[in-house]
């Protein structure tokens, strides 16, 4: 059940303040696969343009996520209709060269096929950004993309269909240059347990390898407060909701537990916040916390920028699932008589 509950989120790499569209949409299943047999015609970026930068200073450490924002933007005189995800080895394609290597294909944590696609609207001039968390890389010998100190070149490319035109290409995207430097002295013994108990892919995922979580609880305070934190957080988090499920006799210890680790997460500025603030409504709709559900959606929207919030009222109402309940159902159960439940009324908010 852990697993695939954590293969389901973790799909959404979906979730910052600026991916939220992305997330609703797949966590949703509004989601639509491209009919096989899909022809690459003309590349759309005579409408479609794209960027590409990383978040916080392009240094980091051996050990720390490395986040990439993309920026799509509609440069139509229409709106435009656009078809893509930000998975790595499915639509998303990052390769990286590695000081003295040459350039190897970023696997991440999920294998290569085709994963759920979602469709946005983006008016003219529009822009729509996701972040993608670059992390972990099974192959590596330590299991970190970023395994050893020195100058990488990051070279992204995204594919999407513009639903309009039909047409399905390849959005140019320029290379990123990031410095990577030897871990600090505090976090070592950190980082080398975390590749011995092979955590960086589980933790990716959401998740805590098997039979670690009191020892990878354990180390948040042992150790200092890292870019790493809201990840380990999230994953034991996860982890205590899943022994919520399994063992009701447990209820009070993993209830408080999984609530504590969700807040901090939820307060920390990662590329996983709007992710764990939903996974948080998720849990707290579950137990039947209503009140505090509906001030986690409050605090969700202030996360928000303004283009984004928007745009939260266009999806439709999806009710209840046989497996679970979907998120936009969620939002509009806790957004009753907020203008941003309404999309049309929050842009003459706007206005």
């Amino acid at each position: 059940m852990l697993e695939t509950w954590g293969r389901v989120s973790a799909f959404v790499n979906k979730f910052t303040a600026m991916g939220l569209i992305l997330a609703l949409t797949v966590a949703a299943a509004q989601a639509q696969v491209s009919p096989p047999g899909t022809k690459v015609s003309a590349d759309p970026s005579d409408v479609v343009r794209g960027r590409v930068n990383v978040r916080g200073s392009g240094k980091y450490f051996i050990g720390e996520p490395v986040v990439l924002r993309f920026t799509l933007s509609n440069h139509a005189r229409s709106k435009l209709g656009i078809q893509t995800n930000f998975i790595p080895q499915s639509n998303l394609t990052i390769d990286i060269q590695a000081p003295g290597e040459g350039s190897r294909a970023y696997t991440g944590p999920f294998p290569p096929g085709r994963y759920p696609q979602i469709v946005f609207t983006l008016m003219p001039f529009d822009e729509f950004s996701e972040d993608v968390l670059v992390w972990s890389d099974p192959e590596r010998p330590v299991g970190l993309a970023f395994d050893k100190p020195g100058e990488y070149i990051i070279q992204p490319s995204l594919m999407v269909e513009v639903i309009e035109t039909k047409r399905v290409g390849k959005v140019p995207l320029e290379p990123i240059h990031i410095r990577v430097v030897d871990t600090p002295a505090s976090l070592k013994p950190m980082i080398k347990r975390l590749a011995e108990l092979k955590a960086f892919e589980k933790l990716q995922r959401r998740q805590v390898p098997d039979g670690s979580a009191l020892e990878i609880e354990k180390m948040l305070k042992q150790y200092p407060v890292s870019s790493m934190t809201p990840y380990i957080l999230y994953a034991i988090a996860n982890h205590y909701t899943f022994v919520l499920s399994e063992h009701p006799e447990r209820h009070k210890e993993a209830f408080g537990k999984s609530l504590a680790y969700y807040q901090l997460a939820a307060q920390s500025d990662s590329a996983l916040k709007i992710p764990i603030f939903l996974d948080l409504l998720r849990f707290l709709d579950h137990e039947k916390r209503s009140t505090l559900a509906t001030r986690i959606v409050q605090q969700l929207i202030k996360s928000l920028p303004p283009d984004i919030r928007g745009k939260i009222g266009g999806f439709e109402p999806i009710e209840k699932s046989k497996s679970g309940t979907y998120f936009p159902y969620l939002l509009k159960k806790y957004m009753i008589n907020t203008p941003e439940l309404d999309r049309e009324k929050y842009w003459q908010v706007l206005n």
